[in-house]
């Protein structure tokens, strides 16, 4: 499922999901997630919104009976449901590294980010997925995606806004480009 909420660009989110071979996710409203089945909806993504922000502890108890929440610059609700806080926003741009993911045609390349960012702390190295560093600095890596526990689900924090720096770099459906 993909949290229904406007800033978050959800048909965008729906969009490239689907370009990138994801099918069958259907919006899901804010109000569904405090009753919301893992069973049925075993994944909900949330884009950087203040709806996604004011959701942020329904997010972490419906992870907890076992859902999976992907969440761009998840809430401090969220995190702190993970003993995570944000601690700083990055400058852009920023360099994206895979560091436990095998993506097909990433191949070691560091993957431009743009638009807003964020750091983390009390980040569990196994945790992390990704991580993010500006040009010609990597020795001063931060945590980019991270995959923790919550309960009988899984959160996976990406520490940027993944629908605006896609939109920001023009990538997605050609025939959509001036919407």
């Amino acid at each position: 499922g993909i949290l229904d909420c406007n800033r978050g660009r959800s048909a965008y989110i729906h969009e490239i999901t689907q370009l990138w071979g994801l099918r069958g996710q259907r919006m899901v409203q804010p109000g569904e997630i405090a009753t919301l089945d893992p069973r049925d909806v075993p994944v909900l993504v949330c884009g950087a919104s203040d709806t996604a922000e004011a959701a942020g502890r329904d997010l972490a108890e419906y992870s907890k009976r076992g859902g999976a929440v992907v969440a761009c610059l998840p809430s401090n609700d969220l995190l702190q449901a993970v003993g995570i806080k944000r601690v700083d926003t990055l400058n852009m741009p920023l360099r994206l590294r895979l560091s436990c993911l095998n993506a097909a045609g990433v191949g070691g390349d560091l993957l431009p980010i743009v638009g807003e960012a964020i750091a983390y702390e009390a980040v569990q190295a196994d945790d992390v997925l990704a991580h993010l560093s500006h040009p010609g600095n990597d020795l001063r890596e931060t945590p980019g995606i991270i995959d923790v526990k919550l309960g009988e689900g899984r959160l996976i924090a990406i520490a940027f806004d993944l629908a605006q720096s896609v939109h920001l770099c023009r990538q997605g459906d050609p025939s959509k480009a001036e919407v």
